[in-house]
């Protein structure tokens, strides 16, 4: 997340560029391809994340750390398990 800071975090920028990727999962490497959650869906994944992590704060502290809009990624996966 680059630290709540401007500007965005190069990993982002490196998957906005090539969204294909591999990810490691518990059940081993899916191929997915990223994208970034806009408007409703990321206001409720931001809402999800805080209210599942303790580390967080409260949701107020929460959404001025993040009033810069920190990109909200979600990886589908674009092959099934094997």
């Amino acid at each position: 997340m680059n630290g709540w800071a401007d500007p965005a975090p190069a990993w982002w920028l490196n998957l906005k560029a090539r969204p294909e990727a591999l990810a490691e999962t518990v059940d081993g490497p899916r191929r997915v391809r990223a994208r970034e959650a806009t408007g409703a869906e990321c206001e409720r994944l931001w809402t999800l994340l805080a209210e599942a992590d303790d580390g967080w704060g409260d949701l107020d502290d929460f959404a001025a750390r993040r009033s810069h809009q920190t990109p909200v990624v979600v990886l589908e996966v674009t092959e099934p398990a094997s």
